[in-house]
């Protein structure tokens, strides 16, 4: 299979924004989104973005990551930070072409006090960070990494858990020790959770079957396409972070093509990709990639910053993210 790829400078297919302390609680003031499909948003600050979903109207979702039951206060960091993280954390936030934003939803409180709540047989720690969101036509879909929960979203901004995978992986060195539920995306066959664990799972309303392959590694990403593949971003390679010394090819991470009909999954590319992160299909049909997502703090970056890879996929038929 002919796949080409090219890396892409921050231009016009990446939407900054310098001063998120200078936003509105409600009504924020952001640069108007041009192509918001195409888009990527990178924001500096306490908190940020985790999530970001086009709907087929074109509605725009991004979901605050953490809670603000978690933000640290002064002095870790600056109380301006926290102020922002206290009014911002765990949103599922509506963006409009205008620039403005408004809340739909307070995912991560929601989830913290669910957590919160469960027995210590759940062996759950009090935890949320909600992470992937999916857009719909009345709302959207939250993976929540800390709470290990799949939540609904009506348009009204009522929150549904509607499952929490308990799995634990408690070997030593095991990473992650949990789920960590990162995506979801729709398919033909219905709704797919990628786990930062390596597992993918098929939803079926309030459970989930469990698909396997061996290529699921560290799944963060995940988008699909109109022909029933889903590519799965593995922002990890093997080996894990807490072994001494670390892998190196734990930062090298990979991209997979899994077709949900047959159960075939492929390599995208032989091509090694340094953190990935997420992905999406664009209005051209091809897929964007973001690399070196945590860069520059880590040695493995040799320095340089995130950006954004384009792929250009075979022309087999239309495609959607």
């Amino acid at each position: 299979m002919m796949v080409n790829m090219h890396v892409m400078p921050l231009r016009e297919e990446t939407f900054v924004v310098r001063d998120p302390g200078a936003l509105d609680l409600n009504v924020g003031h952001w640069p108007a989104v041009g192509d918001a499909a195409a888009c990527v948003i990178y924001i500096h600050g306490a908190t940020f973005p985790s999530g970001l979903s086009v709907g087929d109207e074109g509605r725009i979702l991004a979901q605050i990551s953490v809670t603000p039951q978690e933000v640290p206060a002064p002095p870790t960091l600056s109380a301006a930070a926290y102020a922002l993280g206290q009014a911002q954390a765990g949103r599922l936030i509506s963006v409009h072409r205008n620039g403005t934003w408004n809340t739909l939803a307070r995912v991560g409180e929601f989830d913290f006090n669910y957590t919160s709540g469960l027995p210590a047989s759940a062996h759950q720690e009090v935890d949320s960070n909600p992470t992937g969101v999916m857009a719909t036509d009345d709302g959207a879909y939250v993976a929540d990494s800390g709470a290990n929960t799949l939540d609904r979203v009506g348009e009204e901004g009522k929150v549904t858990i509607l499952f929490r995978d308990p799995t634990r992986f408690d070997t030593a060195g095991a990473f992650p020790t949990d789920a960590v539920p990162t995506c979801v995306v729709r398919t033909r066959g219905g709704l797919i959770v990628g786990e930062l664990s390596g597992r993918v799972l098929k939803v079926q309303g309030t459970s989930f079957t469990v698909l396997s392959n061996a290529l699921f590694k560290h799944i963060t990403g995940c988008t699909s396409d109109r022909q029933g593949n889903v590519y799965f971003v593995n922002m990890f390679g093997t080996g894990s972070p807490l072994t001494n010394p670390i892998d190196p090819d734990f930062f090298v991470g990979s991209i997979v093509k899994y077709n949900v009909g047959s159960g075939q999954a492929t390599t995208l590319l032989s091509a090694p990709f340094l953190l990935p992160y997420g992905d999406t299909i664009g209005p051209d049909g091809n897929l964007y990639v973001t690399v070196r997502s945590i860069c520059p703090t880590l040695p493995a970056c040799q320095g340089v910053t995130g950006g954004v890879i384009k792929i250009t996929l075979p022309r087999t038929g239309e495609n959607d993210d």
